[in-house]
């Protein structure tokens, strides 16, 4: 393996491959292509190469070929959610070996939502001691009509990450040529937060952590609110050299803001007329701390209804259009449309699969087979050619929405379900990287 500075048409994280009956050499000009070809190779070699026990009897042999690889967009990631069921230290860094695997250079972590809080904040520390628990978890299929009356499980859930271990995950992915994208959910999916410090809630009583799917409360914007949201983020910038820090912006509910006293009054404060106005507020002032800190916000689709600035970076995931209509707007956008790179949806026959968050197996659009990942381009069709450089890449979100079902089918936590995910991880790597074989 050697580092070619002439190699620069590769870009950064190109690579040149070449296999002959006497030498295998692999070249390029920094050190993220030398990993990449080296992934490549471990490709090309038997499968037993990812078995970590020596394996005997196994021919080590690759094909001969000379292959330039360069990856066609910049942003080729998958997001683990924590929140719905907190995964083990150990865990996480085998998914981060996943990525690797698959050439991604993004791992997207979602830390916080309604039911649960993840990652350590010294300056408050009932986020943890409060929030990292949860009473139950919901069983069986979801009851979208009628969360109230979600089954649940009756098992405590809770766990979260010291300050340590995510300085430990960070190094890690870094190791491996993986940036990672902490998002930290806000001003909705906040109920963890709120069951913590109940004074930063909309409406003014105790909420516990969420257990089922019946929302309860989410941020007001008081400026102690802002204020204590700033604590929180600049201490998830210490700990995360990300250029880009998500801080969610989707599913606000807005029945919460209306018959809320203290946010109307907040809104006739602010002159806002509309709870879309007064998240655009919200998202500005966020947008504002993270550039004074020399960080770039990035946020789920619905942060362009309240309005944003212009360096703002849009995840769009309700479909394409709101990739598009950011771009056009001079954003740079991540696409990770739900019907296409959601991996908590059916990959195939639901009554052999575990359960999703689909309302009941085979649900129309809650199935994204292997040759649906494979099928899509992260380039909208629709896109303007003027607007296409916009497109930083493609995310596959690992949600964890996923109930525990019958015994046989029992989902407690996503590490069940990455088997599964992994074919399609395999799809996405194939779509973010485009090897161009010469000579085979």
């Amino acid at each position: 393996m050697k580092l070619v500075r002439s190699l620069e048409k590769l870009g950064d994280e190109g690579y040149r491959l070449d296999v002959s009956p006497k030498r295998i050499l692999s070249t390029a000009p920094t050190a993220a292509g030398i990993f990449y070809g080296s992934q490549t190779l471990r490709q090309l070699l038997p499968v037993q190469i990812y078995r970590e026990a020596k394996m005997e009897g196994t021919e080590w042999s690759v094909p001969c070929l000379l292959i330039e690889d360069t990856p066609r967009f910049k942003w080729r990631g998958a997001m683990l959610d924590v929140s719905r069921h907190f995964m083990p230290k150990e865990f996480v860094k085998k998914y981060i070996d996943l990525l690797a695997i698959h050439k991604m250079n993004s791992f997207h972590w979602h830390l916080r939502d309604a039911t649960g809080w993840r990652i350590e904040i010294k300056k408050h520390p009932k986020l943890t001691e409060v929030g990292s628990w949860r009473k139950a978890s919901p069983v069986g299929p979801i009851k979208w009509d009628d969360w109230a009356h979600q089954e649940i499980d009756g098992i405590p859930h809770f766990g979260f990450y010291t300050q340590e271990d995510v300085r430990e995950i960070v190094a890690y992915a870094k190791e491996r040529h993986i940036n990672v994208v902490p998002e930290i959910e806000m001003p909705g999916h906040s109920q963890a937060a709120v069951a913590s410090y109940p004074e930063f809630g909309s409406l003014g009583k105790p909420v516990p952590v969420l257990f089922n799917y019946d929302h309860a409360d989410q941020f007001n914007m008081d400026e102690s609110t802002i204020q204590f949201l700033f604590d929180v983020l600049s201490e998830v910038i210490e700990l995360f050299p990300s250029r880009y820090i998500h801080i969610g912006g989707d599913e606000v509910f807005p029945e919460f803001w209306r018959k809320s006293a203290r946010i109307q009054a907040r809104m006739k404060e602010l002159g806002v007329i509309s709870v879309k106005e007064l998240q655009g507020y919200f998202t500005r002032r966020l947008d504002e701390f993270l550039t004074r800190k020399g960080r770039t916000l990035i946020g789920w689709d619905e942060i362009l209804e309240g309005g944003i600035s212009k360096s703002a970076v849009v995840m769009s995931w309700r479909g394409e259009q709101g990739g598009i209509q950011a771009a056009s707007a001079v954003h740079d956008v991540v696409m990770a449309p739900s019907e296409f790179t959601y991996l908590n949806y059916y990959q195939g026959d639901p009554e052999k699969e575990p359960l999703t968050i689909a309302p009941k197996p085979g649900a129309t659009g809650w199935l994204l087979p292997l040759e649906k990942v494979y099928g899509y381009d992260p380039m909208p069709a629709a896109m303007a050619p003027e607007n296409a450089h916009h497109v930083l890449g493609r995310a596959m979100p690992a949600l964890d929405g996923i109930c525990a079902g019958p015994k046989e089918r029992r989902v407690h936590d996503i590490s069940q379900t990455q088997r599964p995910g992994r074919s399609r991880l395999d799809a996405q790597g194939a779509k973010g990287l485009s090897g161009i074989p010469a000579t085979p």
